[in-house]
């Protein structure tokens, strides 16, 4: 809900910072260059324009425009003002703008430029500006505003999981663990699950993107990576094992992003991902992923309040990696959200947080740390580490093949 005492001090910049965040706000905003300052006027003018010929925004394109103030165009880009708000600051900048013209208006008459009769009309036509229509209320809105829920995301595999996540559509997840216990593994095996009912986006910016494609036709196949390394020469019956889980994998909607990206890229990505479905977005892992912030808190408290946005403004749900920090990895207590590195505002912008983790006799579970729509919980789970794949443990341990 809309919080009446917001601080509205920063409006234009973080208007302008939800343009940059979700350029199709552009098609629909009733808002025109004179109702910012010269310097926000500005970079107004050149988001709409790298938006109108690139049908995105292109961050570099709009820094090089001339007269732009690059510090302001930062101070925008890092607002923290989520676009579910964008109508209440497009109607504050409006009454802003309206507010200056009426008393500019007033001094005209005062300094006899108009007459009586102009300044009532023109004050009229600032008075209608940005009028929208009202929505009365009736039973049906209201039945529907307490009816119509987040969808949750359905597992086929994870089933336990799926029932204690309770994983909801826009949430923004963080899977984290130490160095070597399995995240990446994990995260490729919730992927091999999810893509068969959602189009999914991998961001590797860790593998080596051939060690990604190999672990993923691993955990199809059920073979071992040294198995597939003699692909060429596998008998007749193995070969189609693994030509059938290829297919397989090649048929669904996966889409890898290979090698470093910025802040800024992987919003302009997921804005522009073409798909009619909800779709399942992976980062791996979020501490790689490059932001102009300096110190190592500065940077994961951008990342996490930029990933959230991101989920809440697109049609997607993420689940970003995250490393623990070096006191946890000394530790022999369990999970807490205090691991997280520069955990402050990852914990705060995650609505769930899930912890891949390793016992002392090597067996592993999936621990809810974080859960806004359900209670923590531990899931013990199987890693078979030849062929990478992750199940869940029932009553009778499944090494899931060789």
């Amino acid at each position: 809900m809309w919080q009446t005492g917001a601080n509205m001090n920063n409006y234009q910049d973080d208007l302008l910072g939800m343009f940059l965040t979700k350029p199709e706000l552009l098609d629909i905003t009733i808002l025109k260059p004179q109702f910012f300052d010269k310097k926000h006027r500005i970079i107004f003018n050149a988001v709409k324009k790298s938006y109108h010929e690139n049908k995105t925004i292109i961050l570099e394109d709009i820094i090089a425009q001339k007269d732009v103030d690059m510090d302001l165009v930062v101070a925008c880009a890092s607002s923290t003002a989520t676009t579910a708000y964008f109508e209440y600051y497009q109607d504050y900048a409006i009454r802003e703008f309206k507010k200056k013209a009426v008393i500019a208006t007033s001094k005209r008459l005062k300094d006899g430029e108009i007459d009586l009769d102009e300044y009532y009309k023109t004050v009229n036509d600032y008075s209608v500006l940005g009028a929208s229509s009202s929505t009365k209320l009736s039973k049906d809105i209201l039945i529907e505003s307490i009816s119509k829920h987040k969808k949750n995301i359905k597992f086929d595999k994870f089933t336990i999981l799926e029932k204690k996540l309770n994983l909801k559509e826009n949430d923004f997840v963080i899977l984290a663990g130490g160095t070597g216990v399995g995240k990446s593994a994990l995260a490729l095996n919730l992927m091999d699950d999810l893509s068969k009912n959602y189009p999914c986006v991998y961001f590797n910016l860790e593998m080596v993107s051939e060690e990604l494609y190999q672990r993923l036709i691993s955990i199809n196949s059920t073979f071992a990576a040294k198995t597939l390394e003699q692909y060429e020469t596998l008998p007749q019956i193995k070969l189609e094992q693994v030509n059938n889980a290829i297919d397989s994998i090649a048929s669904r909607k996966i889409d890898i992003v290979n090698n470093s990206i910025t802040l800024d890229k992987l919003r302009s990505f997921i804005m522009t991902y073409k798909s009619d479905k909800h779709f399942i977005v992976f980062v791996d892992h979020i501490g790689l992923i490059g932001v102009r912030a300096k110190g190592s808190y500065e940077r994961m408290t951008e990342i996490a309040k930029e990933l959230r946005k991101i989920s809440l403004d697109n049609n997607c749900t993420i689940i970003g990696l995250c490393q623990l920090n070096r006191d946890a990895t000394k530790s022999n207590s369990k999970p807490n959200l205090a691991m997280l590195r520069d955990s402050g505002e990852i914990e705060q912008s995650a609505s769930k947080v899930m912890f891949i983790w390793r016992e002392e006799d090597d067996d592993y579970s999936i621990i809810i740390e974080k859960n806004r729509s359900g209670a923590k919980a531990r899931i013990p789970i199987g890693y078979n580490k030849q062929n990478q794949i992750m199940y869940e443990l029932s009553d009778k341990r499944d090494l899931r093949g060789g």
